[in-house]
């Protein structure tokens, strides 16, 4: 059976007798990892980070082996082949065309640091990089956004004239009530990965492992177009386009808002 923490039991009968299997055992492995595929699969629905304590259990047997080289080998072989099969999967979902080469020579815990990184900033925080990352945009591209897309027609609707009493900028109002033809223009531009990622916070540690890969060239391909396809993509999934919307317009109204006043690093700089 299994835990309150997703962790694997075997019952022997009474509580006292219930045994941890170590995630480092291979049915332990298969679990984590078809957990992980399926969110991967389905990056809108599992926000439980499934890696976590197999990092946690990997690093405390690694200290207790401390001085014991052949166990500390054979426990660092098992566990960074593991951890090579989550970057593989995330690799092949976002097409990062990860050069495995370069991590040849990077020992089991550096692996296992890129392999948190990496499924922290591409599964675990996928939905809100997209809606951050969008909102960032929206803000930086705001008075050429405005001029596109502003109308006579838009300042005459009922929504619009309600929305700029309540905040800083009566054409703010124009990008709310227009979200969705912001997004249509967003979605045209071509954006590389240094650009992309300096849109992100580099003091949170999933960031600064996506640049430290991209700038080491560990990541080769350009992956933005993937990362933002269920939004921007020929095949919009509309539930998720939905919700990534809703999340946007909310994130701008509060940023709009009177006596709020945001810049892009404030927002940069955020959760």
């Amino acid at each position: 059976m299994v835990d309150n923490n997703g962790n694997l039991l075997e019952d022997l009968g009474d509580e006292d007798d219930i045994i941890r299997i170590s995630p480092l055992k291979e049915l332990s492995r298969e679990l984590i990892s078809e957990n992980i595929k399926f969110q991967i699969d389905n990056p809108f629905i599992s926000r439980n980070n499934f890696l976590e304590e197999f990092v946690d259990q990997y690093n405390e047997e690694s200290d207790e082996r401390e001085g014991n080289d052949d166990a500390t080998k054979e426990l660092d072989e098992t566990a960074r082949e593991f951890f090579l099969k989550i970057i593989e999967m995330i690799d092949h979902k976002f097409d990062l065309g990860i050069d495995f080469d370069a991590i040849g020579a990077v020992n089991c815990k550096g692996v296992a640091s890129l392999a948190e990184g990496l499924y922290e900033f591409f599964i675990i925080k996928y939905p809100k990089n997209i809606s951050k990352y969008i909102t960032m945009l929206t803000l930086e591209y705001k008075s050429d956004l405005i001029d596109s897309i502003a109308s006579d027609d838009d300042k005459d609707t009922v929504a619009y004239a309600s929305l700029a009493k309540k905040l800083n900028s009566a054409e703010d109002g124009i990008l709310i009530t227009n979200i969705n033809r912001v997004f249509d223009a967003l979605k045209t531009l071509d954006i590389d990965n240094d650009t992309f990622i300096d849109y992100f916070n580099e003091d949170k540690y999933e960031v600064a492992i996506t640049k430290y890969c991209i700038e080491n060239f560990i990541i080769t391909n350009n992956f933005v177009s993937k990362y933002l396809d269920p939004v921007f993509g020929i095949n919009v999934q509309d539930d998720i386009y939905d919700d990534v919307v809703g999340t946007v317009r909310h994130n701008l109204y509060t940023k709009f808002k009177k006596d709020v006043a945001p810049t892009l690093d404030d927002y940069r700089e955020g959760e």
